[in-house]
Order: C-alpha cells, then structure tokens, then sequence
C-alpha cells in the first residue's frame, strides 16, 4: 500500500509564511531604494545652475545620477 509523505500544502516549496515574508522584504527594499532615489533628485533640484556647472551636470543627468548609472 502506497501513502502519501506530502500533502499538498505540507511540500516544503509551498510554505506560504516564508514566501510572503521574501515578499514583504522585497517590497520594503524596494519602497527603501525609491525613497533614497526620491532624496537625490530632491537635493539635485535644489542646487542652482552654477552649482551644477562646477559639479559638471546638467538637470538631464538628474534621473540617471539617482539610479546610480549616470556616466560622464
């Protein structure tokens, strides 16, 4: 006679509790990363255009110096 050792929600890839709790962290890295992106641009659109011209930038740089892949 043949028995089943796992039931359908007992298989170790189906653990709800973790998946929710990865995607939970995922989320919170997520919203953490978007708040820091936030930041920059807000203290990027404070500095006036002299500012700017030293740091060697321009208001099109903005976006890609907040997600970190701006290349001069």
């Amino acid at each position: 006679m043949a028995s089943v050792t796992h039931g359908r929600f007992d298989h170790p890839s189906f653990n709800v509790f973790s998946r929710l709790q990865n995607g939970l962290a995922r989320f919170r890295a997520h919203r953490a990363e978007l708040k820091a992106r936030r930041q920059v641009l807000r203290e990027l659109r404070a500095c006036d255009p002299r500012e700017l011209l030293d740091l060697g930038i321009s208001p099109y740089d903005f976006e890609a110096i907040a997600r970190g892949t701006f290349r001069r």
